[in-house]
């Protein structure tokens, strides 16, 4: 899937969906330590505010921002132009220029299931390539986020059957993190599980949260759901099923870490 950064509404929707408690980065994120001086990249970094966050944290440490859309960057730096020990570069993850063993500390948050499972082992390896040993590599990403709604109507399940089975996103990467990590030759592999289900002012916030990614991605999920009618009809319903005061909806957040051996 090539990633809707570049609508000009995604920047701001990112930091509003990092400060909803489904997308908690600090609590994520609140066991990791570093040395002082360590170097950190923060690997598909989006907006940058967990950039921004880690910049905070570890003061004495350089850290390293990097993603391949050039507007969100732009808006990302200037978000972030008065904190100094934070840099932003244009990166494509399957080739990072930068040098074998540079990092002590990788984060990769919900970057692996806009991409396909043979993309996926790439990136890792890329990132493994360029973590120290004995540095910490941490991939955090969504399992069923979209899939996990009851009830549906007949165009809901045809259209999540569809997104279920195109090569353009894996929304079950989850699940295959730790093989992952094992498969790169990673060690001291853990992981844990937090599950979110949506219910009063967290479904509301979903629900909008769910609206901003439509309109933003609208061209992916009409290529893949089919028709411009098959994809109105798909958005109208899945909204209306998620609004539903009864209805089901979860997905479950994989937090995933490692040391290069």
């Amino acid at each position: 899937m090539s990633y809707v950064l570049e609508h000009p509404g995604e920047f701001e929707r990112l930091e509003r969906q990092s400060a909803l408690p489904a997308y908690d980065y600090q609590r994520e994120l609140e066991g990791i330590e570093v040395k002082d001086g360590a170097c950190i990249l923060d690997a598909g970094c989006g907006s940058g505010i967990v950039s921004r966050y880690l910049a905070g944290r570890f003061p004495r440490s350089r850290i390293i921002a990097c993603d391949y859309s050039a507007p969100i960057l732009r808006e990302a730096r200037e978000r972030a132009k008065d904190v100094h020990n934070l840099s932003f570069e244009e990166k494509n993850l399957f080739e990072l220029d930068f040098e074998d063993s540079q990092f002590d500390l990788i984060v990769s948050r919900f970057v692996l299931h806009h991409q396909s499972c043979e993309r996926q082992e790439r990136i890792i390896s890329e990132l493994v390539r360029v973590l120290k040993p004995a540095g910490k590599l941490i991939i955090i990403d969504v399992d069923g986020i979209i899939l996990n709604l009851y009830p549906q109507t007949f165009s809901v399940k045809q259209g999540l059957k569809k997104l279920a089975a195109t090569d353009e996103v894996d929304l079950f990467v989850g699940r295959k993190l730790p093989h992952l990590f094992s498969n790169a030759g990673l060690a001291s592999i853990s992981w844990a599980i937090e599950t979110t289900e949506f219910r009063g002012a967290e479904k509301k916030s979903e629900i909008g949260q769910m609206r901003e990614r439509f309109a933003n991605a609208s061209a992916f999920f009409e290529r893949v759901i089919g028709s411009a009618q098959e994809w109105e009809r798909f958005r109208e319903d899945y909204l209306e099923c998620l609004a539903d005061p009864h209805s089901v909806s979860f997905f479950n957040k994989f937090i995933v870490s490692a040391i290069k051996r």
